[in-house]
């Protein structure tokens, strides 16, 4: 009987004198003797105010916030995609999924909290990676880049 566990914690995690993390952390165990290595990062950049965007990463402005926004994860299955994890941006716009398995998906930023991307893309600024990503032997690691953009009436 093998388990794998997995543990997230939001860069908003308090330790007991108040400081926060810099950015989201995901701790894995597995009682197997397998890991998977597979990962895929990634950054966003809102194309519609990118100077507060920008001043906000050098610390120049305050009405950007990325972390504001969810990524969603979503890997290939027989019924379509299916959303297999969540994150928030961390303070520089960056996301990470690691200790993936190999097989095919697609990344998704959301402004707010991603419920359910048929319907959110619709009412929220957002961002779908325009590819689909395949993580295998050749290729463990893979780089993203999002454009959120707003939404369009």
């Amino acid at each position: 009987f093998y388990r794998d566990i997995s543990l997230d914690l939001l860069d908003d995690t308090k330790d007991y004198q108040g400081n926060l993390l810099d950015k989201p952390l995901n701790l894995f165990y597995s009682s197997s003797d397998y890991m998977p290595s597979y990962e895929i990062n990634g950054n966003t950049i809102n194309i519609y105010d990118v100077t507060n965007s920008i001043r906000y990463e050098y610390g120049l402005s305050t009405r950007y916030n990325p972390r504001e926004y969810e990524v969603g994860l979503y890997k290939e299955s027989d019924s379509g995609m299916v959303l297999i994890k969540k994150v928030e941006l961390d303070i520089n716009s960056q996301f990470s999924f690691s200790v993936l398995s190999d097989g095919v998906y697609r990344v998704a930023a959301i402004f707010g909290d991603l419920i359910d991307i048929k319907t959110d893309f619709r009412s929220k600024w957002y961002s779908i990676s325009r590819e689909d990503i395949t993580l295998d032997s050749d290729n463990i690691k893979s780089d993203v880049f999002l454009f959120i953009s707003p939404l369009f009436k």
